[in-house]
């Protein structure tokens, strides 16, 4: 395991903090990634971004390895042995009509719906910022990933694939699941390099070139606009107040303001 990457000197606080900061929300997510991605397209430079995605991150978190990272940032005595009863002790079981299921432990996973469950994942994957090196950019929120880099040249494109057997690497030392299906890449940009005929891989499985992708429920297209966000909203728009014509015989503005809002 890659305990050298989790900086054992550094308080836990000051470790995570860089993507994990009190008050921020996805907007701050996407507007960090809009910057950067605005500042290459500015410069003349493509970027290709690969959005991740963890098959049942918060599910699948080994708790003897979270209890590892635990002690490497740490955290000693009764502090992990608290933590460890509050992962360790937990048993699930189904109830329907009144029939219980026999109750089983539960081996993995941080408790959804807690308060600390979310603050362990992010502490069992800030590590992963540090394996990529500074060509490459990874952005998270919760277990949603982004990695991006500056494409110039074709070797750009071999140091790319790097990052993404770095991560694939990671996954697997830490037993966090890739949903290879679901992962995919948009180019941004346009430039010299036909970046369509470079496909980038996890674990042998070519990655999907899109030409849009939903970011934490903003769409955007390779030529970083929202062009498709706005469509389908208007799409949608247009369908509610047809509804409304065709339920209405009033033409009073302020009750199809009501109607249509509520």
């Amino acid at each position: 395991m890659s305990a050298c990457k989790l900086h054992a000197g550094k308080s836990v606080i000051e470790s995570f903090t860089t993507w994990f900061l009190t008050g921020h929300s996805t907007c701050t997510n996407l507007l960090e990634s809009l910057n950067d991605w605005s500042l290459n397209l500015k410069n003349g430079y493509q970027t290709r971004v690969a959005f991740i995605d963890f098959k049942l991150a918060f599910d699948t978190v080994s708790h003897s390895k979270l209890l590892f990272k635990l002690s490497c940032y740490g955290s000693r005595g009764n502090l992990l042995e608290v933590i460890k009863s509050f992962l360790y002790q937990c048993n699930q079981q189904v109830v329907i009509d009144g029939v219980f299921s026999n109750s089983i432990n539960i081996s993995s996973g941080v408790p959804q719906g807690s308060v600390l469950g979310p603050l362990l994942f992010i502490i069992y994957i800030n590590d992963l910022g540090n394996i990529f090196p500074d060509n490459a950019t990874v952005n998270f929120f919760a277990d949603d990933a982004k990695l991006y880099s500056v494409i110039k040249s074709q070797q750009d494109i071999l140091d790319f694939q790097v990052c993404l057997d770095l991560l694939s690497s990671w996954a697997k030392d830490w037993q966090l699941c890739i949903s290879t299906s679901k992962c995919s890449i948009m180019d941004l940009g346009l430039g010299k390099l036909d970046l369509c005929n470079h496909i980038n891989h996890i674990d042998l499985h070519p990655l999907n070139i899109c030409s849009a992708k939903t970011d934490l429920g903003i769409t955007i297209d390779a030529k970083l606009t929202c062009s498709p966000q706005v469509s389908e909203i208007v799409a949608k728009v247009k369908q509610r107040i047809h509804l409304l014509f065709r339920s209405f015989n009033t033409k009073n503005t302020e009750f199809f303001v009501l109607g249509y809002k509520s």
